[in-house]
């Protein structure tokens, strides 16, 4: 995971990228509970504490963008660039500036998804 994610908080991935990367996490897991290329691994994931790689990347996203404010003024231009994507964000897992908080929604939005 660590080189899969390395640095990728800062990058504006497109969809089939973020899908790509998906892939091969998901292979992972594939790899360790011996599930079949067709099966889904997310409720393992889930049941193990683990994101999926969408939801992994869009808390980066989160993370990184609503701590790029605190920045010098040399870099206030990528906070407004990127501030609709910090309210999509808000949008869609709940309104926090609290990183451990951040991640807590993240979980549960994560958990909802197999109800």
């Amino acid at each position: 995971m660590p080189v899969l994610t390395y640095c990728i908080d800062a990058l504006n991935l497109p969809v089939v990228k973020i899908k790509d990367l998906g892939v091969c996490w998901n292979d992972c897991f594939r790899k360790l509970f011996g599930y079949k290329r067709f099966e889904s691994v997310k409720e393992v994931q889930y049941f193990c504490g683990k994101l999926s790689f969408d939801l992994i990347y869009e808390l980066q996203r989160w993370k990184f963008l609503s701590a790029s404010h605190k920045l010098s003024d040399r870099f206030s231009c990528l906070y407004y660039l990127q501030s609709h994507t910090v309210s999509e964000l808000k949008l869609k897992f709940g309104d926090t500036d609290s990183i451990g908080r951040m991640k807590q929604l993240v979980h549960v939005y994560f958990g909802h998804l197999f109800e």
